[in-house]
């Protein structure tokens, strides 16, 4: 069934495109791009500004944040890397959702360096928020797992 022609849809594919890119399904990704490039076309000019927003996902903006404040962390300049953690968990936040698991690495990230800054109630803002969504996404993972075991027929 193919998908309804609609800038929503371009939106969910916008985001599909970028998580497979994080995590290294090029392929994927390109075969996204070119579903993208021709739901596009087929757009009135007023639903999408121009071929170019439509298809071209900006450059994975939170792995090289990351990079840059570990490596800021690492020479000493801890404001500076404090500042990229938290452009970056923002950008996670937008493209992943608040309960990816990468998204959550980043806030643990966040809280490990606040707690090294010596902002303790900032660290563990981040620290307990982190928890949360972990101990969460654990809880679902072992109902799923139940579920499935519940399903499976018993051989006799």
């Amino acid at each position: 069934m193919p998908l309804p022609l609609c800038s929503t849809n371009l939106t969910v594919l916008r985001h599909l495109r970028c998580r497979a890119r994080m995590r290294g399904f090029t392929s994927f990704a390109s075969a996204v791009a070119a579903i993208s490039l021709s739901m596009c076309a087929m757009l009135p000019s007023a639903s999408c500004a121009s071929m170019s927003s439509c298809v071209e996902m900006p450059a994975p903006l939170a792995p090289t944040l990351g990079r840059l404040a570990a490596m800021l962390r690492e020479r000493g300049h801890g404001n500076e890397a404090l500042n990229c953690l938290q452009r970056q968990l923002t950008v996670m936040q937008r493209q992943l959702g608040e309960d990816a698991i990468e998204t959550v690495m980043v806030l643990n990230n966040l809280g490990e360096l606040c707690f090294a800054l010596g902002r303790h109630s900032e660290a563990e803002v981040c620290l307990q928020r982190a928890l949360i969504v972990a101990e969460d996404t654990a809880r679902a993972a072992r109902d799923r797992a139940a579920a499935a075991n519940d399903a499976t027929p018993v051989a006799n």
